[in-house]
């Protein structure tokens, strides 16, 4: 399983390089199947060791998924159980790990997983996730607590009450490992996402005054920039018209389906 974790790690650092530079082109994000694919070919060159490369590597995930929260979360990402939101949202909690590590002189391609304080997980979280609003933000610090307290063995303790546990300093004393941190990050990622669909559907309902189940263009950007306040209006006009153009031909409209297509290929919230 060791050397399983090594390639994993390393196939991830290669896809951080990779993806980078995709964002810089405005090209779409490659899977993990497609990447380690060519991760594969540009190792061994030969076709037929691509090949049973990557059945070796599939393989190795299933029978290895059930004994380690890392390997089951890339077991998640080549069997496309995650989209491209979800592995910018891990990607980016992998590099900011790496910082802390880096910092604390550690290394973590090993089958272990690394502890670090709930206090800096929560920040990376908060890092990863700018944009989640203070209802999904305190979910996030419940789930991250719920993890940390059922792993030092206490029972029936909420975020909330961290103060009462040895002092206001309990988020610090606590820890939680890299890999639960993964797994967190990305479930929160969904949980953020589907709580913005909901506010999407309805305010998408707020503009379909007469019952219609379309909304027009215009209205669907001014219904994008009142959700994300943060995004200038020509910034969300310039990622539609590259997304789907054909929302920017004269009497054009959407419904809610496409809508959240639309969300889900222009990933607003990412």
């Amino acid at each position: 399983m060791s050397w399983l974790c090594k390639i994993l790690h390393s196939i991830v650092s290669s896809k951080m390089s990779s993806d980078a530079v995709d964002l810089a082109m405005d090209l779409p994000m490659s899977s993990y199947a497609a990447f380690s694919a060519d991760w594969m070919r540009n190792r061994f060159g030969v076709e037929a060791l691509v090949r049973k490369g990557c059945m070796e590597l599939e393989k190795s995930l299933r029978l290895h998924r059930d004994q380690s929260l890392f390997i089951e979360l890339m077991d998640g990402f080549f069997d496309g159980k995650y989209g491209s939101a979800e592995q910018r949202a891990f990607l980016h909690c992998y590099s900011l790990v790496g910082d802390v590590m880096d910092r604390l002189r550690l290394t973590r391609d090993s089958v272990a997983p690394r502890e670090i304080s709930l206090s800096t997980a929560l920040d990376i979280l908060k890092r990863v996730l700018p944009y989640a609003s203070d209802a999904d933000q305190q979910h996030m610090e419940d789930t991250l607590f719920a993890v940390a307290t059922e792993r030092s063995g206490w029972e029936n303790i909420t975020s909330k009450d961290s103060q009462q546990l040895e002092g206001a300093n309990s988020w610090d004393k606590l820890m939680i490992t890299d890999h639960q941190l993964y797994i967190v990050c990305v479930k929160e990622r969904m949980h953020v996402q589907t709580q913005f669909h909901k506010t999407l559907v309805a305010g998408f309902r707020r503009f379909d005054t007469r019952g219609q189940a379309v909304i027009s263009y215009a209205q669907a950007r001014q219904l994008l920039s009142s959700l994300v306040p943060w995004m200038d209006a020509n910034v969300i006009h310039g990622i539609i018209g590259n997304a789907c153009p054909e929302l920017l031909m004269t009497g054009a409209v959407i419904d809610v389906p496409n809508m959240l297509m639309l969300d889900a290929r222009i990933d607003v919230m990412g």
